[in-house]
């Protein structure tokens, strides 16, 4: 893992996101109610 960040920004909304050294990036976030969104770049 090259860069890695994480966020907690209240109301149960939290996520993070993450640069591969293959170059696959990664970002997930919960939007509260326990759902949850992610994104994936190869």
């Amino acid at each position: 893992i090259l860069q890695e960040q994480r966020f907690n920004v209240g109301n149960n909304k939290f996520g993070h996101a993450t640069q591969q050294e293959d170059g696959v990036a990664i970002k997930e976030e919960s939007t509260g109610n326990n759902n949850r969104i992610g994104q994936y770049q190869y």
